[in-house]
C-alpha cells in the first residue's frame, strides 16, 4: 500500500509540473510549519503536496510516513477556499502489531486576507479556519468535528527578508479544551530563486508546553512551480522528535476569470 501511494504521489508531481502555468508568482504555505497570510488570488487554483518522514523516540520508537496535499482556490483577491488531505502510516519498533495506516486528515476550510501586504510595522494579516472531518480511517477518527483557527501575519524586513508568525487554536474533536500553538519564521534569500528559513514553533496543552525548531529551502523553478526541502527537531520531557520533508507546489490561473 505504501509503495502504491508513493508512486501515485511521484506521478502527480511530474504531471503537476507539466500543467503548471500562471501569470501569478506562487507564494505557497510550504515549506515550514507557518502558513502565509496571502491568498492565491482570484481564479487561481493551487496545489501543495509533500512527503514527510518523522520519528518520535523515548522508550519506544514511533515512525510516521505522511503524504499530504493542500488544494486552494481563490474566490476573490482576498478570499480563498481550501482543503487538506493526508495519508499516513504509523509503525512502532517494539510493537509492530500496533502498526496502522490510512487517511488521517480531511480538512476543508477558508482563508480571509485582512491586510494584503506589509506596510511599515503593519504586517500582512489573514485568518485561516479549517475543520477536521470524521470521514477518515477509523484509527484516526475523532468523535466530533474538530475546528482549527490560525491568525497569520508577515512583515517585510527588506532585502528579501521576512518575519512570519502564526497563532493557533486547535480542537481535537474529543475534548472541549483546545490546544494552543505558535510559530515564528525568519525567511531570507540565498540566491536567485532560492530562499531559506529558520523557525521555532510550539504548543501548549493542559499546562504542558513543547518547543521545536526547523530549517529549510525553497527553490522557485518557474514562477508557478516551487520545490522545497526542510527538516526539524525537538526534545521535550524525554521525548525526541525529528522529521524531514520534501514537497512541491504549483498553481494554475483561470485566465477567463482574471480577465473579467
Amino acid at each position: 500500500m505504501l509503495q502504491t501511494v508513493q508512486i501515485v504521489f511521484i506521478t502527480l508531481l511530474f504531471n503537476s509540473f507539466a500543467q503548471a502555468q500562471s501569470s501569478t508568482v506562487i507564494r505557497p504555505d510550504r515549506p515550514s510549519q507557518s502558513i502565509s497570510p496571502y491568498v492565491v488570488g482570484a481564479g487561481v487554483f493551487q496545489m501543495e503536496s509533500g512527503w514527510q518522514q518523522s520519528r518520535e523516540k523515548n522508550d519506544i520508537q514511533h515512525d510516521v510516513n505522511l503524504i499530504s496535499n493542500q488544494l486552494r482556490y481563490g474566490v476573490s483577491e482576498n478570499f480563498e477556499i481550501n482543503a487538506m488531505f493526508d495519508w499516513q502510516r504509523d509503525t512502532f519498533s517494539h510493537s509492530p502489531m500496533n502498526n496502522h495506516e490510512g487517511i488521517s486528515a480531511v480538512r476543508p476550510g477558508f482563508r480571509f486576507n485582512i491586510f494584503s501586504e506589509s506596510k511599515g510595522w503593519r504586517p500582512a494579516l489573514a485568518v485561516q479556519t479549517r475543520f477536521q472531518l470524521t470521514t477518515v480511517s477509523s484509527i484516526y477518527r475523532s468523535k466530533n468535528l474538530a475546528p482549527l483557527v490560525i491568525v497569520t501575519t508577515q512583515n517585510d524586513l527588506g532585502k528579501g527578508m521576512s518575519l512570519s508568525t502564526n497563532g493557533l487554536v486547535i480542537y481535537n474533536g474529543n475534548s472541549s479544551i483546545p490546544k494552543y500553538g505558535y510559530t515564528a519564521n525568519f525567511g531570507f534569500p540565498i540566491a536567485d530563486n532560492l530562499n531559506g528559513f529558520a523557525e521555532i514553533y510550539g504548543y501548549l496543552e493542559n499546562s504542558y508546553g513543547t518547543t521545536y525548531g526547523d530549517i529549510g529551502l525553497a527553490y522557485l523553478l518557474t514562477k508557478s512551480f516551487q520545490l522545497d526541502l526542510y527538516g526539524g527537531w525537538g526534545h521535550n520531557r524525554g521525548v525526541t522528535q525529528s522529521f524531514i520533508s520534501f514537497g512541491v507546489s504549483w498553481n494554475y490561473q483561470n485566465h477567463n476569470h482574471s480577465s473579467r
